[in-house]
């Protein structure tokens, strides 16, 4: 059996797909993330095991999409003239993640918010962007695109060079944990920093002549992960100096964790071909911006003990997804919502 290959050409024919599927691996996240102990209360059954594969999932899921966002970005940026006007640029992106936000947030996700968390919190986490759920994305993804805009035009070589996106990713990366001090994270503005690394990574994979890392088996990226998983879980349990390169660590682990999946999607060409063109790749964001308030209400009713963990997951997972799926495809087939979301 010959070596894996992978053109620079099919390798952008994946970004929808895989978006699609960062999409999926986002909602199993939510399916799970009340046995990681800090989303929507206590689990009535506590089970460990799903805590640390939820903390594990967060390590990759979001940076997966930025990766492909930052990938899609300096193709269109460096290789076509569309994006050529930067203010055409965030227009298009303001349209494409702000109208969502402010849609979602105030017919859907903000109400369901304000049953469970009240009108005072509710107003702290949409208005002022503090924690508005999972719709924390779009604010924090429209940063990022200021903030490449914002270098492309100070200098574009700042983004055409390993070692300087390093650099920009590193200082955005330590930034970020300063504004975490302050009292609230206004309009994502923190998170859109702390992530930013996952977005250069995506830039710089377009740029660059990925043949070496396709050639890399997948179960080979997989353990590294795990194993620096580990090493990251146990240093984060700790305090003094090795609570410290915790923090190192979780800055690798959120650049390995999306080349992992992205290797995995990437060779797995039977899933790819399968999600292209399908109603989820077309649905896969109304998804995103629908899902997780069905897990709440859901986690209401049946979070109770005596209901197995796994159980939970599962129903969390099938109905969340089949539930946003159906709002979004109802919203898409009339004109004005279709524009909203």
């Amino acid at each position: 059996m010959g070596e894996f290959a992978m053109t620079k050409e099919r390798e952008l024919e994946l970004t929808g797909p895989v978006k699609a599927l960062a999409m999926l691996v986002i909602v199993l996240y939510h399916a799970c993330a009340i046995y990681g102990g800090v989303w929507f209360g206590e689990p009535a059954t506590p089970c460990p095991a799903l805590g640390v594969f939820v903390q594990w999932l967060s390590t990759m899921h979001v940076p997966l999409f930025l990766l492909v966002s930052g990938y899609i970005w300096a193709y269109i940026k460096m290789e076509t003239d569309k994006y050529d006007d930067a203010c055409v640029v965030l227009k298009k992106k303001a349209k494409r993640l702000l109208v969502p936000y402010l849609f979602a947030g105030v017919v859907w996700a903000g109400p369901v918010y304000c049953f469970f968390y009240g009108p005072v919190s509710t107003v702290e986490s949409f208005v002022l962007g503090n924690n508005p759920s999972q719709l924390w994305f779009l604010l924090a993804l429209f940063w990022m695109f200021v903030f490449v805009e914002l270098m492309w035009r100070i200098k574009p070589a700042l983004l055409c060079k390993c070692p300087t996106l390093l650099a920009s990713g590193i200082v955005a990366y330590i930034f970020a944990r300063a504004v975490y001090t302050l009292p609230l994270d206004l309009f994502q503005v923190a998170r859109a920093f702390d992530y930013f690394p996952c977005f250069l990574l995506g830039a710089l994979l377009r740029q660059t002549d990925t043949s070496r890392f396709w050639r890399i088996k997948p179960a080979a990226l997989f353990a590294a992960d795990v194993a620096l998983f580990v090493a990251w879980y146990v240093c984060s349990a700790s305090g003094g100096a090795l609570g410290a390169a915790s923090k190192v660590l979780l800055f690798i682990l959120r650049l390995v964790g999306p080349l992992v999946l992205l290797s995995i999607f990437g060779h797995a060409e039977w899933l790819i071909d399968k999600v292209h063109g399908s109603l989820f790749e077309k649905h896969s964001f109304g998804v995103y911006l629908f899902h997780q308030q069905v897990d709440w209400i859901l986690l209401s009713l049946i979070n109770v003990p005596g209901v197995p963990p796994l159980a939970i997951v599962v129903t969390l997972f099938f109905i969340s997804l089949t539930v946003s799926l159906a709002i979004s495809i109802v919203l898409k087939r009339w004109k004005v919502t279709a524009k909203l979301i």
